[in-house]
């Protein structure tokens, strides 16, 4: 899976089409990191050829409070009707991991769920 931010993609989103056309020619899977935090205008998602969406970690933060609810239904929302994953970033209590799922995600990551390892040390737990 190739992940760019959704900034490093607005930069020049006919260039990016075009690359990421490319990569999603050869069988990758592209995410759009960070979304929600940029300047990305949403006519562009239809025609980026994403599979996901990473929802930053800043809307997750407060998620048992129900702060950010709303808005983290209307990505998942917005996601399913496009065909796309949304995955919620910056998961580290099961209380967050908790309430996402009853919102309806089914994608996450965060230390919740697992610190970054080198790739040795991953490829141990694999065996």
């Amino acid at each position: 899976m190739l992940e760019l931010t959704e900034t490093y993609v607005m930069r020049d989103v006919e260039q990016s089409i075009r690359h990421l056309q490319q990569f999603a020619e050869l069988g990758l899977c592209i995410a759009m990191d960070d979304f929600g935090t940029g300047y990305s205008s949403l006519s562009y998602l239809q025609n980026l050829p994403l599979t996901h969406i990473k929802v930053d970690r800043s809307f997750v933060r407060d998620t048992p409070s129900g702060k950010n609810r709303g808005l983290l239904e209307t990505v998942l929302f917005l996601a399913d009707k496009l065909g796309l994953r949304a995955v919620a970033e910056g998961i580290e209590t099961a209380e967050q991991a908790e309430a996402l799922k009853q919102i309806g995600y089914r994608w996450g990551q965060g230390y919740w769920f697992g610190h970054p390892v080198p790739g040795e040390a991953f490829a141990q737990h694999l065996d």
